[in-house]
């Protein structure tokens, strides 16, 4: 599988606080072109090691586990399954800065100064040399105090040629902030054919830093 069909989504939009998943996903749908519309979560961990150094950042990624906007390559384990909770799939690049976690492992991450135990059922092939885990959303949501709610949605469109997607990212954008979205940000994630480039992993960092800017410790019950 080539990295350009990593992610399975066209459109990325972000906001500056917690809304409701269906709402997100209805106002998505309510924009001509919007076919698939997905909440997602995320934030920023470090691994806290077993003789308490910690690792640098890792960004965590909070998706149904049924999602349709990553088509991953599983290298070892498995991906998430709906009924879990605090399991964890790495990425390889992962590995450059972990090298001794393997599948079956119980880690400890810090999430906003807070520690917490998690397993690692699988690992996927890396994209763009970005270290990324993944966890189930509900169980991330509930964890951090916002149950049914997101920050994040992803889009898929129709027709998917650049023009389109462009068109489709500045009307979610203005719909969004249409209905008090008033700091929503939608973009693009690719320019050519590939459902998604290799730009894409700094446009998702780039907005996990922006969301942090906006709420740096929002979340936690």
């Amino acid at each position: 599988m080539q990295r350009t069909q990593y992610f399975n989504f066209h459109i990325l939009g972000v906001f500056n606080g917690f809304y409701r998943t269906e709402q997100i996903e209805r106002e998505a749908l309510a924009v001509p072109g919007v076919t698939v519309a997905e909440s997602w979560g995320f934030d920023t961990v470090r691994r806290v090691r077993p003789n308490d150094t910690e690792s640098d950042s890792i960004v965590m990624y909070a998706v149904p586990a049924d999602t349709r906007m990553i088509i991953p390559t599983v290298l070892e384990g498995r991906w998430l399954l709906p009924n879990d909770e605090n399991a964890l799939v790495i990425n390889s690049s992962v590995l450059g800065l972990e090298p001794d976690v393997k599948v079956g492992d119980t880690v400890t991450l810090k999430i906003d100064r807070r520690e917490t135990e998690w397993k690692v059922v699988g690992i996927v092939r890396g994209i763009g040399g970005q270290a990324m885990v993944y966890t189930n959303y509900p169980y991330f949501a509930r964890m951090r105090g916002f149950t049914g709610r997101a920050v994040a949605v992803t889009v898929q469109v129709d027709p998917a040629d650049a023009a389109n997607q462009e068109r489709v990212a500045k009307e979610l954008e203005a719909h969004y902030k249409s209905v008090g979205y008033a700091q929503a940000q939608c973009r693009q994630l690719r320019s050519s054919g590939s459902r998604t480039n290799s730009s894409s992993t700094s446009w998702l960092h780039f907005c996990w830093l922006w969301r942090c800017y906006w709420q740096p410790s929002a979340g936690w019950a």
